[in-house]
């Protein structure tokens, strides 16, 4: 939320942007955390899906924009694709109209 709306947490806007940066860095640092978890797992607690791969991927997909994004890193990229695989998340994406040609 920080990244996205940085003005809703100061009182000067002169700090937007730096305040981003900073959240984009924060989100970054726990992005490699998972990405080494990830680095012997297929999802993120083990080989079995469960609503925490959801999740994680919805927040994955917001931060494409990032300098770094998820799709860069060696096993959250790869996570991110299998994900974009998935007829669930295929669905909810088509409704959300959601584009993940981002994924392939």
């Amino acid at each position: 939320m920080l990244y996205f709306y940085p003005e809703k947490y100061q009182l000067s806007p002169k700090n937007n942007k730096t305040m981003s940066q900073v959240a984009e860095q924060r989100v970054g640092d726990m992005f490699a955390l998972i990405d080494k978890q990830l680095a012997t797992h297929t999802y993120l607690v083990g080989e079995q899906l469960t609503l925490c791969d959801y999740y994680l991927f919805m927040l994955a997909h917001w931060a494409s924009g990032f300098n770094t994004a998820p799709k860069d890193y060696v096993n959250l990229g790869r996570f991110m694709r299998l994900m974009a695989q998935h007829k669930v998340v295929k669905r909810v994406c088509e409704i959300e109209q959601t584009d993940l040609s981002y994924y392939n």
